[in-house]
């Protein structure tokens, strides 16, 4: 999971797809921080999540799940495996 004051590659990853979706608008910086917590709220929110603010499996899955929607079918994904997720 993700959360406020997480850092490293798997939070600039969360930070990429939300820029991608038009919810974030900040740096690339890999630091979980307000910015990036009030983006997962959104998207939580606007998926129909409970708005937690929280990176888990079930953003993960939302987000993968609309890649393949927007992507079509047959386009490879290669989802962000998050430390502690379920495989």
């Amino acid at each position: 999971m993700l959360r406020n004051g997480s850092r490293g590659d798997a939070v600039e990853d969360v930070q990429a797809f939300l820029t991608e979706a038009s919810i974030y608008q900040g740096r690339f910086d890999g630091i979980y921080g307000p910015k990036t917590e009030a983006a997962v709220r959104s998207f939580q929110r606007e998926t129909g999540l409970a708005a937690d603010g929280v990176w888990g499996q079930k953003s993960s899955l939302k987000a993968i799940e609309l890649l393949r929607k927007y992507q079509g079918p047959g386009t490879p994904i290669m989802p962000t495996i998050i430390q502690g997720d379920p495989l």
